[in-house]
């Protein structure tokens, strides 16, 4: 496929750890994005990341989940195509059974993002998608397996560290089973731990990734997702990590019956909230503004770049 011409329509699909992410978008005016389609599916690619498991089943469901979108963008007029994976297919030692699996089926290579690859990809997107101001941002993208720290240098790339605390992995360890003190008090600890040596934010910080972008759909209550809404909408640090702790003791069933919370994400969505509250701590960040653009979105704008 041509990775020149304004007329290409350019399908990014995004393997996570908990959700493989769909995107179909073209050119668009001034150095933007034009998009003609995208959407999710919660297909927990990393379960068992803990353990460092074998998820044969979850495997399955997201070569399934890929399937459907590639057709789903074939049908919508689709011209190029790049598959991306993130924490689960850098830790497991399944990721050439998988990308053999994809290559067989649909005929598309995987590529495996490294940490410092996705951090810049993310920190791009909010760039280019948000009306931030001159000074260094820092983007911090939580998503299932980790969590990656962004910053941007003065004349150089940008900064990009990684920790250990997705929502799926600090679920795995800490929050599964009944919710008791205990467990979020340890969850709690694991995770200061974990960023004890992130420096603060020297300017604006923006947050993405799934748990992010659910803060503000429980805070809007919104019925139905409309990324226009969520992007851009600004996060308050305190009210992040008392949302975490509120959402962690509901029942589950109570958890996914909230207005604005996915289904699929209401076991993990306390583990996120905690991993962005602790982040936002760790940063001295009181407040941070939300990007509905991920990495999805990065590689559409490198792609097009390149052209």
């Amino acid at each position: 496929m041509s990775n020149s011409g304004k007329a290409d329509a350019l399908a990014v699909f995004d393997v996570g750890t908990n959700t493989v992410l769909y995107l179909l978008t073209a050119r668009g005016p001034d150095g933007g994005l034009a998009t003609r389609d995208e959407g999710v599916a919660p297909t927990r690619l990393g379960e068992g990341l803990a353990a460092g498991g074998n998820p044969a089943a979850a495997i399955a469901r997201t070569l399934e989940a890929l399937a459907s979108f590639v057709e789903r963008a074939r049908r919508h007029g689709a011209t190029a195509y790049k598959v991306v994976g993130t924490e689960a297919l850098r830790r497991g030692e399944w990721r050439r059974e998988f990308a053999a699996a994809v290559a067989a089926r649909l005929g598309l290579a995987v590529e495996v993002l490294s940490p410092e690859e996705e951090g810049e990809l993310v920190l791009a997107a909010a760039r280019r998608s948000l009306p931030l101001g001159p000074g260094p941002v820092t983007a911090v993208d939580v998503g299932g397996g980790s969590a990656q720290v962004a910053r941007e240098r003065e004349g150089g790339a940008p900064s990009v560290a990684s920790y250990a605390v997705g929502c799926v992995l600090v679920t795995e360890r800490f929050l599964t089973g009944e919710p008791t003190e205990n467990a979020w008090e340890e969850a709690r600890r694991y995770v200061r731990e974990a960023v004890a040596d992130v420096a603060p934010a020297g300017g604006e910080v923006v947050v993405t990734g799934g748990t992010a972008t659910t803060l503000v759909t429980l805070a809007l209550g919104m019925t139905a997702y409309d990324a226009g809404r969520v992007h851009g909408q600004v996060l308050a640090a305190e009210e992040v990590a008392s949302r975490a702790r509120d959402v962690y003791f509901l029942p589950l069933d109570e958890r996914r019956g909230l207005v604005g919370m996915p289904a699929a994400r209401a076991d993990v969505f306390p583990a996120g909230a905690l991993a962005v509250a602790g982040l936002l701590r760790a940063l001295g960040a009181e407040r941070a503004t939300v990007s509905a653009q991920g990495v999805r979105f990065g590689v559409a704008y490198r792609y097009f770049d390149a052209g």
